[in-house]
């Protein structure tokens, strides 16, 4: 509570994402003492609502991993426990390159080594949303007319008046201007036909067409870049497509997949996720669990290949070719990707993510959307919910200004730094034999780790594993990118002295 009392401040959120609903949620929670909530927020979504068979029917979502940094930031959100009962905690990955036989997969646990901050959860982005409309519905039956939260779904935001503080949306056919105090842009996703990018590449003849992910085309950013010359924006393909189907549980357990080596941050047995790749870096398949199915997201590198396939049975052979253990389970449940739109990934990092001397700011994939490497999407996401948070309570609710122009400064450094990891490990294993080296060197520390103690395994793990330090912990990402420029001086040596081994073993054989 805060001893601020006046009329309630205007928020817009562009946006009906998790971040746009965790954002308000968390904004709805402020009162002053009287209880008066201290925010009037509308929320607006294009899509369709969540909740609504129409938008289950379009079968696009897909599964997110949340890690520490997601999990922590809804713990202090007050809402993980609710999330968690619509997810599945998981405590490993089951890594298959060139194979799709579970057998030959590279088991990595999540919790036993790393010593995870928070339980590892995988979750459907629908159900993440739902979960999140739950808690903001309890809300309004525990406070009344002391929460003022709208979420405006099949919404369009097409005119921002910066200098006037106002939105021009569209429902329909009718246009309505609000105004606003705050205005915050979580707008990460948008179709082609509105997006304000020009790629190099050729996907305006995909007969599919295809949806931009992660940050592509934020309507908010792209008014800011027209008022703003200073405001760029760096943004490239990655050279992959995506479509999103669900394969029952059932059948998954009785494929032989549904093993649970893991164990849980709670030491509970969890369920493992999935990733297999094809020998000729084609396609990669990833099979991530919630509650009641396995979400499957398959990718197609390059993009233009969906295009090759005319009929449901081109794709079906073409699973079955590259996935022959695999396949005969999955094509059983492959119909929706012939009528489903590929998403192609694309990455977007804004210069900043304020407009100087506005209310107006960026928030997560409008901000700042990275190769899906590390997975850190939407868990870098709810950690900038969890930073805009604290800067409204250090600036008193208000000086919105000063609080977007804050969250810009303090929130860059560390997201060029999870960005500048995302790519190059991106790039690293796009590569075969810097892919063959990168193994050989885990293998070798793996092997060296292994020989200490426990607790001597944890102290020298992420020394010598950075990548942990994402997965695993809430630390600064630009604190981890240093550790990993330190490892691209020692990990050569490394691979110097397992070659000399090597070459020492032949030579004593011979």
């Amino acid at each position: 509570m805060t001893n601020i009392a006046s009329q309630p401040k205007r928020v817009l959120i562009v946006g009906g994402g998790p971040v746009g609903l965790l954002t308000a949620y968390t904004l709805a929670l402020y009162t002053d003492d009287s209880g008066a909530p201290l925010y009037n927020i509308d929320v607006f979504e294009r899509r369709q609502d969540p909740r609504d068979k129409r938008h289950a029917n379009d079968n696009w979502s897909f599964n997110i991993m949340l890690s520490a940094r997601a999990t922590r930031a809804l713990r202090e959100a007050g809402v993980y426990e609710r999330i968690l009962a619509k997810a599945r905690p998981t405590g490993g990955l089951m890594i298959s390159a060139a194979s799709d036989d579970v057998r030959e997969a590279r088991s990595i646990p999540l919790n036993s080594v790393f010593g995870c901050e928070e339980e590892y959860i995988s979750i459907g982005r629908d159900a993440l949303m739902e979960g999140l409309l739950e808690v903001l519905e309890d809300l309004r039956k525990e406070r009344g007319n002391n929460v003022k939260v709208t979420v405006h779904y099949e919404t369009s935001c097409n005119k921002f008046r910066f200098e006037e503080k106002v939105v021009v949306v569209r429902k329909g056919e009718k246009d309505e201007t609000f105004a606003y105090d705050f205005l915050v842009g979580s707008d990460g996703k948008c179709s082609i036909d509105q997006s304000p990018f020009s790629f190099n590449f050729n996907i305006w003849q995909l007969t599919h067409i295809c949806i931009f992910l992660a940050g592509a085309g934020s309507r908010v950013r792209k008014a800011m870049m027209k008022l703003d010359s200073k405001i760029t924006v760096s943004d490239a393909e990655l050279g992959m497509a995506l479509k999103a189907f669900k394969v029952p549980f059932k059948a998954v357990q009785e494929h032989g997949l549904a093993v649970w080596p893991f164990a849980s941050a709670k030491g509970e047995t969890t369920a493992p996720c999935y990733f297999f790749f094809c020998a000729d870096q084609l396609s990669s398949v990833a099979l991530l669990p919630n509650n009641d199915s396995y979400s499957v997201a398959l990718s197609i590198h390059p993009p233009m290949k969906w295009d090759d396939f005319e009929t449901l049975k081109d794709e079906r052979d073409f699973i079955l070719k590259h996935y022959p253990r695999l396949g005969p389970m999955l094509v059983k449940y492959a119909e929706p990707l012939f009528r489903v739109k590929p998403y192609q990934i694309v990455s977007a990092n804004t210069s900043q993510f304020n407009l100087d001397g506005h209310p107006v700011m960026l928030i997560g994939d409008a901000a700042h959307a990275m190769p899906p490497t590390y997975g850190q999407g939407l868990n870098a996401s709810f950690q900038d919910v969890t930073l805009l948070n604290q800067l409204l309570v250090s600036n008193s609710h208000s000086s919105f200004e000063q609080v977007a122009e804050a969250f810009s400064t303090t929130r860059k450094p560390s997201i060029d730094a999870i960005t500048a990891l995302s790519w190059e490990a991106y790039q690293l294993w796009r590569s075969d034999r810097v892919a063959i080296a990168l193994f050989l060197i885990s293998a070798l520390k793996r092997a060296v780790l292994s020989r200490f103690p426990a607790v001597v395994q944890r102290a020298l793990w992420h020394e010598a594993y950075p990548s942990s330090l994402i997965y695993c912990s809430t630390i600064d990402y630009s604190l981890i990118k240093e550790i990993r420029d330190r490892t691209k001086l020692t990990d050569p040596l490394i691979l110097l002295v397992l070659v000399a081994w090597l070459a020492w073993a032949v030579y004593r054989l011979f």
